[in-house]
């Protein structure tokens, strides 16, 4: 679970920081002290819950929930605060819990079960609504050449002729057209297998590559090559691992 904190004092986000650190399957993307500076930052962050003090100046918590949730209504809000004069204005804004300071670990560990409830059930509606999609697109009546792209918002119908090449980048993996770049959280293992027979070649394991789109091979030292794709100035490495098998393929 990715979270964002904000809290305008250092110290209580560092102690904020230091609590969620010793619970399982929480990745803290990022921390702010300045919340208008974290509000522009949400959105191509993409976390799946926000804790916020509400006492802030410029831009209180109880607004840059709002804000939060205009730019997306899936990431949950957990509000910190030392009041609890706001307890009915946090629920209106559909909160996930209201915490109050100082934070003890074992009512935090309270709001990380809610939080994983939340994101078992959305995950849980979203993977039968990928299935749904998925369905469609490989039903041969169609003859729909086309793969799903989960991006964390939308689900991108995307024709495989149109893909040049797939790249791991940490933990997500990037789809590359000649016109746009989809990021998903789908693994380069589950892309390779859900392109079969239709002229994908992983040829790294960082990489897999439309055969269609090679313009050029060109072996570099130590017996090491790089593809050329169509629409690309990039170098894709081969692997050494993966080069019998291209060499074949290609009748090299």
């Amino acid at each position: 679970m990715r979270v964002v904190l904000v809290d305008n004092e250092k110290p209580l986000l560092d102690e904020l920081e230091y609590l969620l650190n010793k619970c399982q399957a929480i990745e803290i993307s990022a921390m702010f002290t300045d919340p208008v500076e974290a509000l522009k930052e949400i959105d191509s962050l993409k976390p799946d819950a926000v804790f916020l003090d509400i006492d802030m100046p410029v831009l209180n918590g109880l607004n840059l929930a709002r804000e939060i949730a205009d730019l997306n209504k899936d990431i949950a809000i957990v509000f910190l605060t030392a009041f609890n004069d706001y307890a009915v204005q946090a629920f209106e804004i559909n909160a996930i819990d209201y915490v109050m300071k100082p934070i003890r670990k074992d009512r935090l560990n309270i709001t990380i079960e809610k939080l994983n409830t939340r994101l078992a059930r959305g995950s849980s509606l979203k993977e039968r609504m990928a299935d749904k999609i998925a369905a469609l697109a490989n039903d041969t009546k169609l003859a729909f050449d086309k793969v799903i792209a989960f991006d964390g918002e939308e689900y991108n119908v995307i024709a495989a002729d149109d893909i040049l090449y797939i790249e791991v980048e940490k933990k997500d993996t990037l789809i590359f057209t000649k016109q746009v770049t989809y990021r998903t959280r789908k693994s380069l293992e589950l892309w390779k297998n859900s392109l079969p027979n239709r002229g994908f070649f992983q040829c790294h394991r960082s990489f897999i590559v439309n055969l269609k789109h090679i313009v050029k091979i060109s072996p570099m030292f130590n017996n090491n090559y790089v593809i050329k794709l169509q629409g690309t100035s990039f170098d894709i490495p081969v692997g050494k691992s993966h080069i019998a098998e291209l060499k074949k393929i290609l009748n090299l």
